[in-house]
């Protein structure tokens, strides 16, 4: 095992996710059974929540072990996150940046699960529909009120999913607009 200190960064947090629970930015735990609309003394802890910044340490764990169970815990934990929040303005989930960060978190889950067969069952075709209702989402609520790293990071987001994600509709579109 090459770096095996690296792995065990990895599979820790992801063997908690797996479990149904998930370190916070400032140490609180969430707990699975708790559901997603659970509120939190720091906000920046609840749009962590749903950056899923977390979910990647799954599809890492997966990349690493080849253990499906990481990658069918990944697709579970989407399907019941999916149900919870469906697209709505002024919604945590749906503040720009935490929308910015799920589709390039999703991006980057998506290519190390995509052997998994976990993924391929489910997750793949639930991302293919999660995946154009943000990059929709972004483009009509973009963060252009100031001056700062969130709407370049919004413009990012948009072009790796048009980059990658060619064959869905209005990739290009995508693609031109994060660019610009």
């Amino acid at each position: 095992e090459r770096f095996p200190a690296d792995v065990r960064s990895v599979l820790e947090p992801a063997d908690r996710a797996s479990a149904g629970v998930v370190r916070l930015l400032t140490g609180t735990e969430w707990k699975e059974a708790e559901g997603w609309g659970r509120t939190f003394e720091d906000a920046e802890d609840l749009f962590f929540l749903h950056r899923w910044s977390w979910g990647a340490s799954l599809a890492k764990a997966f990349a690493y072990t080849g253990d499906d169970r990481y990658a069918a815990r990944f697709v579970e934990l989407l399907e019941r996150w999916a149900a919870a929040n469906p697209p709505e303005a002024g919604r945590p989930a749906w503040e720009s940046y935490s929308v910015t960060e799920r589709i390039v978190h999703w991006l980057f889950s998506r290519e190390l699960l995509k052997e998994a067969p976990a993924f391929r069952a489910r997750g793949g075709a639930l991302l293919e529909r999660l995946l154009p209702e943000h990059a929709r989402f972004l483009e009509e609520h973009l963060e252009t009120g100031t001056s700062h790293n969130h709407l370049i990071n919004n413009a990012r987001a948009l072009f790796q999913a048009g980059l990658l994600c060619p064959d869905l509709p209005r990739s290009a579109e995508w693609v031109a607009l994060g660019w610009r």
